[in-house]
């Protein structure tokens, strides 16, 4: 489990441990999606998405690859570590309810 500091001077208790959090953050396109789902809420198709990551200045440029390592890479591991639900079915997405602990995640590395 991470600590972390809230503005108010408390702290919260991220969920995941250390490695789990850098292994979210390691991809330039996981953080992309947290900081799409820091804002947003409800469920999202992954065509969506992918275009939100192109707009996000995502190494990959095209919304079809960005959509195939969503798919295969990236929104299943975020589904693994209970930031998002993913139905496959639907092919949608939706985040953990809690979007401060996806914004505390985000506030751990900042490639901005």
């Amino acid at each position: 489990m991470i600590r972390n500091s809230t503005l108010d001077g408390g702290e919260e208790t991220l969920p995941w441990s250390l490695t789990a959090a850098l292994d979210i953050l390691a991809a330039p396109l996981r953080r992309s999606l947290l900081r799409f789902f820091a804002e947003h809420e409800g469920p999202v198709s992954v065509t969506e998405l992918a275009a939100c990551c192109v707009d996000d200045g995502a190494s990959v440029r095209e919304p079809e690859r960005i959509a195939i390592a969503l798919r295969h890479v990236h929104l299943p591991r975020l589904a693994d570590y209970g930031v998002v639900t993913y139905d496959l079915r639907e092919n949608t997405v939706e985040r953990i309810p809690d979007a401060a602990v996806v914004r505390t995640l985000l506030t751990i590395v900042s490639d901005r």
